[in-house]
């Protein structure tokens, strides 16, 4: 976490981070704000993003656990 990476045309992001430098179109179904989700794809310019989130518990991680576990309430 802190750690920064760079996205250049039509790379993935690793995890979920916050936009720091840069604009750019990025392909979601969803997005709120500034924040980048892990495997989002940049389409637009060379963006700067600050990681938020370690790999393991980026939104990517969180889906592949619910797919591999199943969905439940409870923790």
């Amino acid at each position: 976490m802190g750690d920064r990476m760079m996205l250049r045309l039509g790379e993935r992001a690793s995890t979920d981070g916050v936009i720091q430098t840069g604009h750019t179109i990025l392909r979601l179904s969803t997005i709120t704000g500034e924040t980048v989700h892990a495997e989002a794809i940049n389409g637009g310019g060379v963006i700067e993003v600050e990681i938020t989130v370690q790999a393991l518990t980026s939104s990517l991680a969180r889906i592949a656990h619910i797919i591999e576990v199943g969905w439940s309430d409870d923790p």
